[in-house]
């Protein structure tokens, strides 16, 4: 797909919550820019690890940086995953039991797992 028809909505995924009755708080349809933004702090704390970070572009794309300034522009979690293995210094481990017990501690996580 060329750059404009994704920047155009071509980011939309399935698992995406906002403005669905389903995923609504308290009554409140969750907001693209509400899911978006908590999904950001999660890439964030689960990349830093690998000395990446994760930001937000124009609630259109996502842009994957390392430490030393590289950075890829994409448009799906899928493809945030793709970059971070090519930029990483070292693979991120989702699985790694310092960064579950990390993850386990942030703001917003509701019981049980």
């Amino acid at each position: 797909m060329c750059s404009l028809c994704a920047a155009l909505g071509g980011s939309r995924y399935w698992t995406d919550a906002a403005g669905r009755a389903a995923f609504a708080r308290g009554g409140r349809p969750v907001t693209l820019r509400q899911e978006r933004s908590r999904r950001v702090a999660l890439l964030n704390a689960v990349l830093a690890g690998a000395g990446l970070s994760v930001a937000d572009w124009g609630g259109n794309s996502y842009v994957v940086k390392n430490a030393a300034g590289r950075s890829a522009n994409v448009y799906s979690l899928t493809a945030i995953w793709n970059e971070a293995d090519a930029l990483a210094e070292a693979p991120a481990d989702p699985l790694d039991p310092v960064l579950v017990a990390a993850l386990a501690g942030l703001p917003g996580r509701t019981g049980g797992a």
